[in-house]
């Protein structure tokens, strides 16, 4: 498995802990970003390790409820595409929160 996904995570933790203020409420915000940005790694990981092992996918397609992960499967996909396209330059994640802590 590639190291791209762990160097997208490091990296937007880097921006949010350059955000870390005395302002509590602030600080609440980077948490609730820090929870995004990790569960977000671990669905890039996720999806990875079922794109890259055929049985997985099956798994996945004859488990129940399987049109409606499927379909979650292909979202992830695309947004997945929309956020590293950018990759290497700002990040998108965090973009609407940069917004936010400079009103």
């Amino acid at each position: 498995m590639s190291t791209e996904h762990y160097q997208f995570f490091s990296q937007s933790l880097e921006e949010i802990r350059s955000k870390v203020s005395d302002d509590l409420h602030i600080n609440q915000l980077l948490l609730a970003n820090v929870v995004t940005v990790f569960e977000y790694y671990l669905q890039s990981i996720l999806v990875s390790l079922v794109q890259a092992d055929k049985k997985l996918l099956l798994r996945l397609a004859g488990s129940r409820n399987s049109e409606i992960k499927l379909s979650l499967f292909k979202s992830y996909r695309q947004s997945y595409a929309a956020v590293h396209s950018g990759y290497g330059q700002e990040s998108r994640i965090s973009q609407p929160f940069r917004d936010r802590a400079t009103l």
